[in-house]
């Protein structure tokens, strides 16, 4: 069985930027993903091991 469906679905292709979504992106102080990302973070490492 070769399955090979039609069209080209190669992203490189396509020329679109989708929009930035500024609730989730932005982690200033007092943005909505900035403060939730200070509130839930959970360091992985110490700063002598980076």
């Amino acid at each position: 069985m070769n399955f090979s469906p039609e069209g080209d679905y190669r992203g490189y292709l396509q020329n679109h930027t989708p929009k930035i979504d500024e609730i989730i992106s932005r982690i200033e102080p007092k943005t909505p993903c900035g403060e939730f990302f200070r509130r839930y973070w959970h360091p992985v490492a110490l700063t002598s091991e980076v």
